[in-house]
């Protein structure tokens, strides 16, 4: 069914326009008709039952429904998708030249329902958050038709009935002043954009979305971009928009985080202790995620070892040494010697033997953040036995976590938190891990850090990790990160000077743990 603002209603009338003889010889449409067909091949039968909530942004170019989607499904711990799919954009320049508006909402029409079997098939395993959907579709089309001659409310607003239907729209409304500010910093304006500068046309588009109640099944909710970041987030939760949702903001904020304000971000939460993290990982929406029950069963079971192992009289006899620093600062190489010469045993954290867990939680944030807290602890309960035999010389443990939080924080949101002072709770070692005797940080010069740091993983053939580019990229991130090191308390933090020669290092650091050692 079209109309005259040939806008389709369903995928028989986008189809049975875009296979028309004289659009179906064009290239950008037969790779979209190919491009539909091989996605629906692939996916169709493979969708499983949806279990998590598909939410859509929506608003003008220059309304910041990206940076929001991205943020929210980053939060809620979504998949971020958007319409029309990556892939489509690649194909759709000819739709900027003077293409008939019939061919244009066609094309864009199929784009929707090729987005609808790739999010169709995300939703069994995650909420989804998508940037577009059919809301931009039929405003624009009904903007470009011309002077509007239909009562609200219309059929013509009722979502198609053969389209994946989301259960929440966000229109996120701007002032144009401050709209067309933020699109004026563009490189490359769209035809699109650039119409959206003249307010009769601008209005027209706006018209259907600017009461919610008139695109309706499902209704679209306004919401005011003007707010900063954080109140947004704070209006979208009072205003109760995700009651009914996979809502990992709510379930995190039930949880004691150390640090009041880390959960009122986009960032890691640092957890004050292990039951805290495995309850996390024990919610519904997390137990049966990939990985998550053979490291709980790693976890229980390493637990039930330490116990017998303290029931059978085992206990800490000897000193657990922590070295710390930035990547390509030494610390395995001072470490090595240490141990060495301490006869001792050298332990990198996490454990190589909780990799293959690590693998799993890559691409879900608030997962691999729990789980890189939770192999401390698994760290622990295997050293335990080590420390009963001799000293452990240990290489990163949780103030590694600690810092890099605070660093991310501070970094992100330099205006709305200070850095906690030296003395600070969030600066100590949960209460039930174990306590390291003493802890060094090894300061290096940062052109000599960074050599070594190249040189290492040209040798080993490596690539430099994420938070190792960061590192490298963010001079500001990496102060604040130093200066969390340094007000590290409970042990504290000593340290050491490694620029210097390694055996001088190695006798310096030796030095300050011998008393340990009688």
């Amino acid at each position: 069914m079209a109309n005259h603002f040939h806008l389709h209603k369903t995928l028989e009338s986008t189809m049975s326009t875009l296979e028309k003889p004289e659009y179906r010889a064009i290239p950008a449409v037969k790779e979209l008709l190919t491009m539909y067909e091989t996605t629906r091949q692939e996916l169709e039968n493979k969708v499983g039952a949806k279990k998590h909530s598909f939410i859509v942004l929506e608003g003008l170019d220059g309304s910041g429904k990206s940076t929001v989607a991205r943020i929210l499904a980053n939060r809620l711990n979504a998949r971020y998708w958007q319409s029309p799919t990556k892939r489509i954009k690649n194909s759709k320049d000819f739709l900027h030249q003077d293409t008939l508006i019939q061919l244009r909402n066609a094309f864009y029409s199929l784009g929707n329902y090729i987005a609808a079997l790739e999010v169709r098939a995300l939703l069994p395993d995650s909420p989804v958050i998508m940037d577009r959907f059919w809301h931009s579709t039929s405003a624009f089309a009904i903007a470009r038709a011309g002077p509007l001659e239909i009562e609200m409310p219309s059929k013509i607003y009722e979502w198609p009935e053969d389209l994946l239907k989301p259960d929440l729209v966000l229109l996120l409304d701007l002032d144009e002043a401050v709209r067309w500010e933020r699109i004026s910093h563009r490189v490359h304006l769209t035809p699109q954009e650039l119409l959206l500068e003249c307010a009769e046309y601008r209005e027209k588009t706006n018209l259907p979305v600017e009461d919610h109640s008139i695109f309706y099944n499902p209704i679209s909710d306004h919401v005011n971009n003007l707010l900063t970041m954080n109140l947004f987030f704070k209006t979208f939760i009072f205003l109760n928009i995700l009651r009914n949702f996979d809502c990992l903001i709510l379930q995190q904020g039930k949880t004691n985080v150390v640090h009041k304000d880390v959960n009122d971000t986009d960032l890691p939460i640092l957890y004050p202790r292990a039951a805290t993290i495995l309850k996390l990982f024990e919610e519904p929406q997390n137990e049966n995620y990939q990985g998550v029950r053979e490291l709980l069963d790693y976890y229980h079971k390493a637990e039930m070892k330490k116990n017998e192992f303290l029931s059978s009289g085992g206990a800490k006899k000897h000193p657990l040494i922590l070295l710390e620093g930035l990547a390509g600062s030494g610390k395995t190489t001072i470490s090595e010697a240490l141990a060495k010469l301490i006869n001792g045993t050298q332990v990198h954290s996490p454990l190589h033997t909780l990799k293959k867990f690590e693998i799993n939680f890559f691409h879900n944030r608030l997962l691999n953040n729990a789980y890189q807290q939770l192999a401390q602890y698994l760290t622990a309960m295997e050293i335990l036995p080590l420390l009963q035999n001799g000293p452990v010389v240990l290489d990163r443990y949780y103030p590694s976590t600690t810092t890099y939080c605070i660093g991310r924080l501070m970094y992100y949101r330099p205006k709305e938190y200070s850095m906690p002072p030296k003395g600070a709770e969030i600066y100590n070692c949960p209460e039930d891990l174990m306590r390291p005797d003493i802890m060094f940080f090894l300061d290096v010069d940062e052109e000599e850090r960074v050599r070594r740091l190249l040189y290492r993983t040209k040798k080993l053939d490596a690539k430099l990790g994420a938070n190792e580019k960061f590192l490298l990229n963010h001079s500001d991130y990496r102060q604040y990160v130093l200066l969390a090191y340094k007000n590290l308390d409970n042990p504290p933090m000593i340290m050491v000077d490694n620029n210097l020669p390694l055996t001088e290092v190695v006798d310096d650091v030796y030095k300050k743990v011998l008393p340990l050692l009688k």
